[in-house]
C-alpha cells in the first residue's frame, strides 16, 4: 500500500505504526562514532540486541560507524526506508524532516527535544512538523521522546539505559506514556517483581502520533495482554474514548494513571453544573464511557493491569482466603469488606472435605487457615485450593503466602497447576491470586510465567481483585449504539431512518424557540434563558413541569395561585438573576392569598436590592410539589468532550455534599441506573428510614432524555441546571421544580 496516497491521520490507528514499531530497516540520524553517547546509544542497542533488519547510520562527518557504512544524508542512502530515528539539533529537524519525505521513509521517531516544551518559538517550530506529517502521510512519534521498545522482537529504538539492563524480561503488557523518564522508572520497579512488558512507547510531545493511535495499533497485537497508560493530557479525546471501547471489546484492559486532578475548570460557569465539572471530572466521565480503568498510582497501575490481563472473569463477588497465618487472614477479609467484595462461609461439604485436609488447630471456614503447619507440609495448599475452587458459592481465591523459602518452588508450582487443571475440566475459571510477603523471587518466577498473578501484600491483592470484579461487572453493561462522543445527525448515515426525521424535526422546532428566546439586542457570547423559558425547553422534550405561570400583580399572582391551589412557590423571572435563593428571590410554601402578597412584595424588592440593572419580567408562581427527593440534573459543553450529563442531590445538598455522576452524553436508561447508584445519598431513593422508594425509573429515563438532548444540540446548549428536579414517589414520575438553560447566542 502507498502509504502517500492521502494525508496521515493518526485518529485511524491503524497499520500506519507498522514500520515504526517493527521497522526492518532503520536510518540514524545524527548517529555518533561514540556509543556512550546518547546519539551513539541507538545503534549500541541494536547491535546488543542483534537487530536483525538493517542499519544505516547518517552523519556527514563519518564514512562509516562500528563498521557500519555511514550516509551524509538520507537521501543518499537509496534504499527503502521503515524507520529514521532523529538525534540532532532541534534546529535541523525540520530540514531533516523533508529530506525523510523525499527519501520516501515510512516512519520517524524524533528524539531531540527543544519544542512545544520551551514555548511559542519551539511550538511554532512543532507545528511545522505536524504540517509535514500530515501532509507527506508520515507517522512521527515525538519530537521530545525517549522512543520505544519492541520486546516481542526484540527491537530497542531508544537511548534510554533501561535497555541496557541484562535481566529484563519479556511479557504481555505494554506501556504507553507521556512521560519517557517516569515510565522507564516504573518499568525497571516493574522487574523487581518479575513482570515483563511486550512494548514500550513514549509518546513525547504528541505532535504527529499521539495516545489513543499508539492504543490503537497495540490492541491489534496478539501479544499484548493489556495496555498500561500514564498521560497527562488527552490531545484526541475522542480517539481515547474509541481506543477504550476498541480494548474494552477485546478483551485487552487499559488502565491509566491521568495526572493533573486538582486543576479545576477554567471556564466561567452560570450554573452550577459548570461549576462543578471540571476537567478532571470530565477525564473520569470519558474513562467510564470508555470502559477505561482509571488508577492513582504506579503501585495500582501495576498491580490492576497484571491482575485484569491475565485473570479470568469472575462470576460474581464472592471471595475465599486461604492463608497460614490468621492475622493476613482478618486483614484481607476486613479489605474484602470494604471495597463490597463478600467473604462468605464455606458450604457444608466443602468444609466437611477441608477437615479431611487441614489439621485440627487449623480454620475450615473463611478465611481459611491451613496454619503453619504448610512449612512441613507444603501439600496441604494444593489440596486445600482444589477442594475450594469447587464450590459453587466462590467465585475467585485470594492466597496468602509470608516467606516459605524452601517451600518456594513447589508451592508456586503447585498453585499454577491447581488453577490450570481447574481451568481446563471446567471451560471457565476462577481468578486466583496470591498475596506474597518477604517473596522468594524463584517462587514469583513461577507463578508469572504459570499466568497467576502475585502482588506484595493482602491489602494490594484485594484492591486488584475488587477493581476486576467492577471491570467485567461494568463490561456487562450495554453500550452506547452509536459509540461516539455525540449524536451527529450529519454523519454516519448513508439514509435517513425515521428515528433520524424525528430528530430533525425537533432539533429544527427547538433551534426555532431558542432564537425567539434571544432579544435582538444582546450581542453577548452566552445567553441565560429566563427560567419560564427554560422550562419550555423541557417540555419540547417531554419533561414535566409544575403549573404554573408569570405574573406580573399582586392581584394576579393571588389570582392564579388560588386557581392551582396552595401551597405554592413564588420567584423571581429574571435571566439577569440565575441563582434566585442568592438574591433572597425565592418564597416557598405560601399557603394563602395575604402570604402570597407579602411574597410577592417581598421578591421584587429583593431581586432589585441584589441587582439594580436586572431586568424583571415578573415572578412565576407554581405548584408546589410535596413527598419528593430532590435530585439536580444537568448539562454542560465540554470543549474537549462535548456534552457531559450531570446529577446530583439537588436543593442547596449539590453544594454542600458536592456528590455528583458525570457522564458523556448520550447515556442509555441503563447507564443513568449506574449514575443512580454511583451516588453515596442514593438510599435516598429506596425507602430510606422509612420514606417509600421513589421513581427510579423515572429518573432514569429523565436523565437519557436531557443527555439526548444534550447530544442532539450539541454546543448551542452550553450548560442546563434542573434544579431541584423532584423525584416522586415510585411510578409518579418526575417533575423539574427549577431549570436555567445557557445558550450559545449564534
Amino acid at each position: 500500500m502507498d502509504l502517500r496516497q492521502k494525508p496521515f491521520d493518526d485518529k485511524r490507528g491503524s497499520l500506519e505504526l507498522f514500520p515504526l514499531l517493527k521497522p526492518k530497516s532503520i536510518a540514524l540520524v545524527g548517529c555518533s562514532s561514540n556509543l556512550n553517547r546518547l546519539n551513539g546509544r541507538p545503534l549500541r542497542y541494536l547491535l546488543e540486541k542483534n537487530y536483525q533488519g538493517k542499519i544505516y547510520p547518517v552523519n556527514p562527518k563519518y564514512d562509516q560507524v562500528e563498521g557500519i557504512k555511514c550516509y551524509p544524508s538520507v537521501e543518499a542512502i537509496g534504499e527503502s526506508i521503515d524507520l529514521a530515528i532523529l538525534i540532532i539539533p532541534a534546529a535541523h529537524v525540520v530540514s531533516v524532516l523533508e529530506s525523510c519525505v523525499i527519501a520516501k521513509i515510512k516512519s520517524v521517531i524524533i528524539m531531540s527535544s527543544g519544542f512545544a516544551e520551551l514555548g511559542d518559538e519551539g511550538r511554532k517550530v512543532q507545528e511545522k512538523i505536524k504540517d509535514i506529517s500530515r501532509k507527506a502521510n508520515l507517522p512521527i512519534l515525538g519530537p521530545n521522546t525517549l522512543g520505544a521498545i519492541n520486546f516481542v522482537d526484540n527491537i530497542p529504538l531508544t537511548f534510554s539505559t533501561i535497555v541496557e539492563d541484562p535481566d529484563f524480561m519479556p511479557g504481555r503488557l505494554a506501556v504507553v506514556s507521556q512521560s519517557g523518564a517516569i515510565s522507564s522508572y516504573f518499568m525497571k520497579d516493574a522487574q523487581r517483581l518479575k513482570i515483563g512488558f511486550s512494548y514500550w512507547v513514549a509518546t513525547g510531545n504528541e505532535a504527529s502520533v499521539e495516545t489513543s493511535s499508539v492504543v490503537k495499533y497495540l490492541i491489534s497485537d496478539e501479544s499484548v495482554s493489556g495496555i498500561l497508560l500514564y498521560m497527562e493530557e488527552a490531545r484526541d479525546a475522542k480517539g481515547l474514548i474509541q481506543a477504550g471501547m476498541m480494548a474494552k471489546q477485546a478483551g485487552k484492559p487499559l488502565v491509566c494513571i491521568k495526572v493533573g486532578r486538582t486543576q479545576s475548570g477554567k471556564r466561567a460557569a452560570m450554573s452550577h453544573t459548570g461549576a462543578m465539572t471540571g476537567s478532571d471530572a470530565e477525564y473520569d466521565a470519558a474513562f467510564k464511557k470508555a470502559g477505561i480503568v482509571r488508577v492513582n498510582n504506579f503501585e495500582e497501575l501495576l498491580d490492576i493491569g497484571v491482575v485484569l490481563s491475565e485473570s479470568c472473569k469472575p462470576a460474581g463477588d464472592k471471595v475465599a482466603i486461604v492463608t497460614h497465618s490468621g492475622g493476613s487472614g482478618i486483614l484481607i477479609a476486613d479489605r474484602c469488606e470494604e471495597l463490597g467484595l463478600h467473604v462468605p462461609q464455606l458450604s457444608v461439604e466443602t468444609q466437611e472435605k477441608l477437615k479431611n485436609v487441614i489439621p485440627p488447630f487449623g480454620s475450615v471456614s473463611n478465611p481459611v487457615d491451613v496454619t503453619g503447619e504448610l512449612i512441613n507440609s507444603p501439600e496441604l495448599l494444593k489440596a486445600t485450593i482444589s477442594i475450594i475452587l469447587l464450590d459453587p458459592g466462590i467465585d475467585s481465591i485470594i492466597i496468602f503466602l509470608g516467606h516459605q523459602s524452601h517451600n518456594a518452588v513447589s508451592l508456586s508450582n503447585d498453585i499454577v497447576d491447581v488453577v490450570k487443571s481447574y481451568n481446563s475440566i471446567k471451560g471457565q475459571g476462577k481468578p486466583v491470586i496470591v498475596s506474597w510477603m518477604a517473596a522468594p523471587i524463584k517462587g514469583v518466577e513461577v507463578l508469572r510465567n504459570g499466568g497467576v498473578p502475585v502482588a506484595p501484600d493482602g491489602t494490594r491483592a484485594v484492591n486488584a481483585l475488587a477493581r476486576l470484579v467492577q471491570y467485567h461487572a461494568n463490561n456487562n453493561n450495554e453500550l452506547d449504539a452509536t459509540g461516539n462522543l455525540s449524536t451527529d445527525l450529519t454523519h454516519g448515515h448513508l439514509e435517513l431512518t425515521d428515528h433520524d426525521r424525528n430528530e430533525i424535526i425537533v432539533k429544527e422546532s427547538v433551534g426555532k424557540f431558542l432564537s425567539s428566546c434571544i432579544p435582538d439586542n444582546i450581542s453577548a457570547e452566552k445567553v441565560a434563558l429566563t427560567e419560564l423559558d427554560s422550562k419550555q425547553l423541557l417540555k419540547h422534550y417531554g419533561l414535566q413541569v409544575p403549573e404554573g405561570r408569570v405574573v406580573k400583580t399582586k392581584a394576579s399572582a393571588v389570582e392564579l395561585a388560588e386557581n392551582i391551589g396552595y401551597p405554592v412557590v413564588a420567584k423571581v423571572a429574571s435571566s439577569d438573576i440565575p441563582h434566585k435563593s442568592d438574591a433572597k428571590a425565592v418564597f416557598v410554601g405560601i399557603n394563602n392569598s395575604e402570604q402570597m402578597k407579602e411574597a410577592f412584595d417581598d421578591i421584587i424588592k429583593n431581586s432589585k436590592n441584589y441587582n439594580s440593572k436586572a431586568q424583571i419580567q415578573g415572578v412565576l408562581v407554581e405548584k408546589m410539589v410535596q413527598d419528593a427527593v430532590e435530585t439536580i440534573v444537568g448539562l454542560r459543553w465540554s470543549d474537549k468532550f462535548g456534552p457531559m450529563v450531570m446529577l446530583g442531590m439537588g436543593g442547596i445538598l449539590v453544594e454542600l455534599l458536592k456528590d455528583i455522576s458525570l457522564r458523556i452524553a448520550p447515556v442509555t436508561e441503563n447507564e443513568a441506573l449506574e449514575m443512580i447508584a454511583e451516588l453515596k445519598t442514593a438510599k435516598m431513593f429506596t425507602n430510606f428510614r422509612g420514606s417509600g422508594k421513589n421513581d427510579i425509573k423515572a429518573l432514569a429515563k429523565t436523565i437519557s432524555t436531557i443527555s439526548q438532548m444534550g447530544a442532539q444540540l450539541g454546543k448551542n446548549l452550553l450548560e442546563l441546571d434542573i434544579n431541584p428536579l423532584f423525584v416522586l414517589k415510585e411510578g409518579h414520575g418526575v417533575i423539574a421544580g427549577d431549570a436555567l438553560a445557557v445558550v450559545r447566542n449564534n
